[in-house]
């Protein structure tokens, strides 16, 4: 894992949860932006490394790829136990992210945990 400095939970401009890095008095969720979210930045400029915002995008990619496997998985397990052989209904069901929301931020918060739980054995 790589440590990255002001490391936290936080909303994307949709409302989903997604990390965030505090630096230069802003909560960024994209650190290769500017503040105005409008100019490239290279990551000196909040005083990361190029490693650091990749492992940023990993993170977020990661929760993205988690919360769909897990949808997949339990989606999979209900249709199988009620002989259901179409994902219609859940694709629609979960494509919102008010459905979605609950198990994104807790998967979130696992990671956190996960991290923190390195920082501190190390």
């Amino acid at each position: 894992m790589i440590p990255i400095p002001g490391l936290h939970l936080t909303a994307d401009a949709s409302g989903r949860t997604v990390f965030g890095v505090s630096a230069r008095g802003h909560t960024l969720t994209k650190p290769t932006l500017d503040e105005s979210r409008s100019r490239p930045v290279q990551p000196a400029y909040y005083g990361l490394t190029q490693a650091q915002v990749d492992y940023f995008t990993v993170l977020n990619e990661t929760l993205d790829d988690a919360i769909q496997a897990a949808l997949d998985a339990g989606c999979q397990t209900i249709q199988g136990a009620l002989g259901i052989e179409t994902g219609d209904v859940a694709e629609n069901n979960f494509s919102a992210i008010e459905q979605r929301e609950p198990l994104r931020a807790a998967f979130a918060r696992y990671i956190i945990l996960e991290i923190d739980m390195d920082a501190t054995a190390g």
